[in-house]
């Protein structure tokens, strides 16, 4: 059962006013540990975010030349295999 049901289920929910001040503050707690994470995560993204976009920019540029290098070597394996086709047919035919 969650402590909201809990804290529902309980009869003296509206006359304990200490557990009402209690559940009011516990939103307004989490929500400013959320904004203190928030900025902390704001404040590494600010220090660190350029090298972290160069280095994204790195590896993109690093897959790319190696997407270049494999076409390259699919493109050379074609060749040789159509050269050696033709000079297959050419010498059968001759």
């Amino acid at each position: 059962m969650s402590e909201k049901q809990l804290v529902i289920s309980q009869d003296n929910v509206c006359y304990d006013l200490v557990a009402v001040k209690a559940a009011i503050k516990k939103p307004e707690a989490i929500e400013a540990d959320i904004n203190v994470y928030e900025e902390c995560v704001q404040a590494i993204i600010a220090r660190y975010g350029g090298r972290l976009c160069y280095l994204f920019h790195l590896r993109a540029m690093v897959f790319h030349r190696f997407v270049i290098f494999l076409l390259l070597l699919v493109f050379s394996f074609i060749i040789r295999i159509n050269g050696r086709t033709v000079s297959l047919s050419f010498t059968i035919t001759y």
